[in-house]
């Protein structure tokens, strides 16, 4: 299935990878405030809580 997709769209590699790289994951620049959020409850050896909505995508 994987090499049809790639044949039809002509890509070099798969595009939904198990083992994506850290640095190949794009960044949403709304996500910057909650990262360094994070990073402060770690710097500070705190606990922190990550809520939000539940979005449902539908087509």
């Amino acid at each position: 299935m994987m090499k049809d997709i790639r044949h039809f769209f002509s890509l070099k590699a798969d595009p939904f990878p198990q083992d994506i790289a850290t640095g190949d994951l794009y960044l949403l620049p709304s996500l910057v405030p909650m990262q360094q959020r994070i990073q402060f409850a770690i710097s500070m050896r705190s606990f922190s809580l990550v809520t939000g909505d539940v979005c449902v995508w539908s087509s």
